[in-house]
């Protein structure tokens, strides 16, 4: 992942008087608790199809269930702490695609 392309797509951590917050962190701190959720899904996936784009999908559910919103952000802002989180899901996923026994 590109930390430009990062940068360009998540809300910085702060802005000062000077620097209006961007579009996305202005949307996010006017919207319900459901909205903002389904708002941090939408960049987490994003970000994690770059990588992973068949496990997109679960892997931002199994984030969006697992996290509180201040994580779930932290990993839009930071590139590693996104990929490292990906890795986390993979072997989850890994584990639980491991191998089958045949059904009688």
């Amino acid at each position: 992942m590109h930390a430009t392309a990062i940068a360009a797509t998540a809300a910085p951590a702060h802005s000062t008087a000077s620097d209006p917050a961007p579009p996305f962190a202005s949307k996010l701190a006017s919207a319900t608790p459901d909205l903002r959720k389904h708002m941090i899904g939408e960049q987490l996936y994003v970000l994690i199809a770059r990588s992973q784009p068949a496990r997109a999908g679960k892997i931002t559910g199994m984030l969006l269930e697992g996290m509180y919103e201040g994580e779930l952000l932290r990993l839009i802002e930071s590139p590693a702490d996104l990929e490292k989180k990906i890795r986390e899901a993979l072997a989850v996923l890994a584990r639980l695609d491991g191998p089958r026994k045949p059904r009688r």
